[in-house]
């Protein structure tokens, strides 16, 4: 839901949500990288590289490795 959210735009309501699934799966790297995205879109890239650094370290699947090493290279 809070991808969805970021996908229509609503970046408050994405960060509420994705900070909150953050904070209570910190291991769950997708949760980690959509919130990276979400603070992206909002204008923290700083701590967007630190989520997605985070997310890393989660042991992401290749797919989604590849994905969140792309953003970093972005910011």
């Amino acid at each position: 839901l809070g991808y969805a959210y970021l996908q229509r735009g609503q970046t408050e309501a994405a960060l509420r949500l994705l900070a909150g699934l953050s904070q209570k799966q910190p291991d769950q790297p997708l949760f980690r990288y959509h919130y990276a995205l979400a603070l992206i879109q909002q204008g923290d890239r700083a701590k967007a590289k630190l989520e997605l650094e985070a997310a890393l370290r989660g042991k992401p699947s290749s797919n989604l490795r590849e994905r969140i090493t792309s953003s970093l290279k972005q910011l």
